[in-house]
């Protein structure tokens, strides 16, 4: 999987990924929403 991902981000010239929002829904799970832009 790492390998695959490694390939997959070389492809692009520049990758970013914001946080955009955290919920959490008790104490044991989060939810993490995020924005992610490329550029190649």
């Amino acid at each position: 999987m790492a390998e695959f991902y490694r390939q997959f981000l070389s492809a692009w010239d520049d990758v970013r990924t914001d946080v955009e929002e955290y919920r959490e829904f008790d104490g044991e799970r989060v939810l993490v929403l995020t924005h992610t832009s490329r550029r190649g």
